[in-house]
């Protein structure tokens, strides 16, 4: 999982180990630090203020586990703003005020807004379906999010007032939206890459879908693997660091003999 900072300066980037961490990366000093305190944590979410929201979430056949731990973008210690036995959960994104988190909550299979201060309970969103992903719109009036409603994921889009006015935005597939800054929400199909543009206003309106990106040899993983820039004109995401060798075929003669020989030296 990855996420670019607001002001499109720093990559928070979930490195996968015996026990994963957080790594941010300066993309102008093109250098990188270990984030603290985030061993064990991954899926990174940046806050408008440069804090960092980062979600350690564990299912056994016994129990559940999720902590979600925020380190503040002034240095100051980081602390938990939830630590539950009862959810397995993940953050996906900050309200642009950082008061608040979006929560996919992969055990009632819905959202919900975590107060980002580590105080208030978790107000879940109302849904019948699947749902995961929110990302919160420039104005903080807005959820797009990855719903199974139609039958298959597609991006929809609510709002967060009493109403809760929902729309489907896309009409084929579509995963792990991005509400740019830019007027467009990016979505992902595969390797490719959409965009649909948003008219802002009380009641947003949405235009087609277009295609942005298309990555070769994209490396897809649980969580969002992708973001874009402010303006919408750099893809950030990840990519195999060689290419997946899918052009032939390795045949090993006489395998069982080898294990054979192989144990007779052991003893």
């Amino acid at each position: 999982v990855l996420d670019l900072d607001h002001d499109d300066a720093r990559l928070a980037i979930q490195v996968a180990d015996v026990k994963d961490y957080v790594w941010v990366y300066d993309l102008a000093q093109g250098q990188g630090r270990k984030l603290p305190d985030s061993t064990g944590y991954g899926w990174p979410a940046f806050a408008p203020d440069g804090s960092v929201a980062m979600t350690m979430s564990r299912r056994t056949a016994a129990t559940l586990e999720t902590r979600i731990r925020i380190v503040p973008g002034d240095g100051s210690a980081s602390y938990l703003a939830l630590d539950s036995g009862e959810l397995e959960a993940a953050v996906s994104d900050w309200t642009p005020d950082g008061q608040a988190l979006a929560l996919s909550d992969w055990v009632s299979l819905s959202m919900g807004l975590l107060p980002a201060s580590g105080t208030g309970e978790i107000r879940y969103l109302e849904s019948n379906t699947l749902e995961w992903g929110g990302m919160f719109s420039p104005d903080g009036k807005w959820l797009s999010f990855s719903s199974d409603q139609s039958g298959r994921f597609e991006i929809w889009v609510r709002s967060l007032d009493d109403r809760g006015q929902r729309r489907q935005i896309t009409a084929n597939g579509g995963i792990e939206s991005v509400w740019c800054p830019c007027g467009r929400i990016y979505f992902r199909r595969g390797d490719e890459f959409w965009f649909v543009p948003v008219e802002p206003g009380a009641t947003p309106t949405f235009g087609q879908e277009q295609l942005a990106f298309t990555v070769t040899d994209f490396l897809d993983t649980p969580g969002r693997s992708y973001d874009v820039s402010s303006d919408g004109e750099v893809l950030y995401t990840l990519k195999r660091s060689e290419p997946a060798v899918v052009d032939r075929i390795h045949v090993i003669a006489n395998w069982l003999g080898s294990l054979a020989a192989r144990e007779g030296s052991v003893r």
